[in-house]
């Protein structure tokens, strides 16, 4: 029954009601109802707190349950996300364990702060999770493949 109310969070009206409920349900020791709030479920993305989402990111980790199923995890990977890997992965070597996979495919995420210049080599997929100016150089031949790729992707 648990498990059946995490899963259906994200379709309740009056989210805000249940937030708390699906916090402590990262608290279980148990993995199929842990499973059943962290993969393949929109509600801890669009409505925990930062913290709360990162205590949930670094649960599944310590269970073994698949970090790339947890969705929105690309937009709310954050500066303090990556402390707590780099942190938790730090007492897993002093401790002479191996590091879980899954650390390390949370820190690949590339996190874009306003200010920052950067490369993306072609192919890469990119995600604003906030209004957003970017500024595109590119050479002009391949500028115009570029701007009607993107706008085909917002066409949707």
């Amino acid at each position: 029954e648990q498990q059946s109310i995490l899963r259906t969070l994200a379709r309740l009206p009056d989210h805000a009601r249940f937030t708390s409920l699906a916090v402590e349900a990262c608290r279980t020791n148990s993995v199929p109802v842990f499973t059943a709030i962290a993969n393949d479920n929109p509600f801890p993305a669009r409505h925990f707190p930062e913290l709360s989402f990162n205590q949930l990111v670094l649960k599944a980790i310590f269970l073994g349950v698949p970090v790339a199923r947890i969705l929105g995890l690309a937009s709310r990977a954050s500066g303090e996300l990556r402390r707590m890997l780099d942190d938790y992965a730090s007492e897993r070597r002093a401790a002479g364990r191996a590091v879980p996979d899954d650390v390390a495919v949370v820190q690949s995420l590339e996190l874009i702060n306003g200010g920052d210049l950067f490369y993306w080599p072609p192919g890469h997929t990119v995600k604003v999770g906030a209004d957003t100016e970017v500024v595109l150089f590119s050479p002009q031949h391949e500028h115009g493949k570029v701007i009607d790729h993107m706008l085909k992707k917002m066409a949707g």
